[in-house]
């Protein structure tokens, strides 16, 4: 089956709830589309949406009742449901998820990085790394979601303790670069 005009995907993800196993993907050509996956192996069309402005980069669900549609997007979060897109607030840089505390960062460009409620968006900390240059760089869970992690315009790479908000560790790379990808075990 093709997706919009079956341009590239950019995001998948699943959420499996009982007996319902639902799969969500979102494409360079700005679609979302949710399905349903049955035990016989059908991939049965819930809904599928065209954003107006925004390409979605990360896709998760919800784990509520209503497993609504988290897009993280080049420009904003939106929440979508079968019958409605809204905006949960702008956002600027790369997302990571921890949906079993029900958290996600951004690389907020401005002063660092940020960590957020995934249900209202609502700002928990600021990571301050006092970026140089505004440029994408990414952030990550560390050490089963106890730690932030990410890069920098000045060839560092930051530890931080999620839940005081303090720096545990400075991870010199080189002088002068950026530090655009991290990746933890």
């Amino acid at each position: 089956r093709r997706i919009g005009n079956g341009k590239e995907i950019m995001c998948l993800t699943y959420d499996h709830a009982g007996d319902d196993t639902q799969i969500a993907s979102g494409t360079c050509d700005r679609h979302v589309q949710v399905w349903s996956f049955n035990f016989k192996g059908l991939l049965i069309p819930i809904f599928s949406v065209k954003l107006s402005t925004t390409i979605p980069c990360m896709v998760n669900f919800k784990h509520s009742a209503s497993r609504n549609l988290l897009v993280f997007g080049m420009y904003d979060v939106l929440v979508i449901t079968k019958s409605n897109i809204s905006l949960l607030f702008h956002q600027s840089g790369h997302t990571a998820v921890d949906a079993s505390h029900m958290l996600f960062l951004i690389d907020n460009v401005m002063n660092g990085f940020s960590l957020h409620q995934l249900d209202d968006g609502a700002c928990i900390w600021t990571y301050n790394t006092d970026p140089v240059k505004m440029f994408p760089k990414q952030v990550v869970f560390g050490e089963k979601a106890t730690l932030v992690v990410g890069g920098s315009d000045a060839g560092i790479i930051y530890v931080f303790d999620k839940n005081e908000g303090t720096l545990k560790q400075e991870l010199q790379h080189a002088d002068k670069v950026q530090v655009q990808m991290v990746v933890v075990r």
